[in-house]
């Protein structure tokens, strides 16, 4: 029959490491995990972007209409005939303006430049696009979404919707968090034996 040490009055005495118990200790690291992490951005509200259209290749400007200040609400540039792109804080919609042909050239599409970031923010591709003359290849590079139709036909009436914010909760404060738990209960266990 096993005893555990007791006060006084009756109740149970906590075994302290530290100065801290491990609840508290288990409470105090999962805090500071939770603050180290960074939270992602969700929009673009605010920000400073340019569109550029890129054509033939990649980093050949081929049309820039200039630096706007996203809203909540859409706003659109249009490089005629070819595509009208449209930004808000949480869409870039790309719509076909009136070119039936396929697209030419190592890049043509654009550049979305969000120059009040170091990274451009997350993304993922909303159900409502229409891509039936092909998908577009999708990247970011440091502050730039870059969009490439190249080889593709984006015809009249079809659209790309890309969705501004982290779809998923981030991995980083999970990972954090697990390896910290982890790590506590290995010392725990050490202690223990």
């Amino acid at each position: 029959m096993c005893h555990s040490a007791r006060t006084p009055a009756g109740r149970p005495i906590r075994k302290r490491v530290g100065g801290l118990t491990h609840v508290r200790r288990l409470l105090w690291f999962s805090g500071l995990c939770v603050g180290l992490t960074g939270a992602a951005q969700a929009s673009m509200l605010g920000d400073s972007v340019d569109i550029q259209y890129v054509w033939p290749s990649a980093g050949s400007v081929y049309q820039d209409l200039g630096t706007i200040t996203v809203t909540s609400s859409l706003q659109t540039v249009t490089f005629q005939p070819y595509f009208d792109v449209s930004v808000s804080a949480n869409q870039v919609i790309v719509s076909d303006s009136n070119y039936a042909g396929g697209y030419s050239g190592a890049f043509n599409g654009e550049y979305v430049i969000d120059e009040s970031v170091a990274a451009f923010p997350a993304y993922s591709i909303d159900p409502s696009s229409v891509l039936t003359g092909g998908a577009p290849v999708i990247s970011v590079v440091g502050n730039t979404l870059e969009i490439n139709f190249a080889g593709e036909t984006f015809l009249p009436g079809e659209q790309l919707v890309l969705d501004i914010g982290p779809a998923a909760p981030e991995p980083a404060p999970f990972g954090l968090f697990g390896a910290g738990l982890g790590s506590f209960l290995i010392l725990r266990r050490r202690r223990t034996a």
